[in-house]
């Protein structure tokens, strides 16, 4: 039988923590973030220092919030429906 040491916490056992997989990282890298938009780094780290753009500057580090990052897509994406630009018009359609 094993024995537990009579402690405060004895009856509480540690299990390791899970790794953190990069898809529930609290926070980004400019990196990331062109892999999720599928553009260039340098696209990525254009976009990182433009206005309006959420990231948190730590020297010459930029980290970006994933919970800022994903409400700044939703309220930069265009869902309207694009008007029909045919120029022939309704009747020879």
């Amino acid at each position: 039988m094993l024995k537990v040491k009579n402690t405060p916490h004895a009856h509480k056992r540690r299990t390791p923590r899970p790794p953190v997989h990069k898809s529930v990282a609290t926070c980004l890298k400019v990196p990331d973030i062109a892999s999720i938009l599928g553009i260039s780094r340098a696209s990525a780290y254009e976009l990182a220092n433009s206005n309006g753009f959420p990231r948190i500057v730590m020297g010459k580090r930029l980290i970006i919030p994933r919970r800022a990052f994903m409400e700044w897509m939703e309220a930069n994406t265009v869902t309207e429906k694009q008007p029909n630009t045919n120029q022939l018009g309704g009747d020879y359609l």
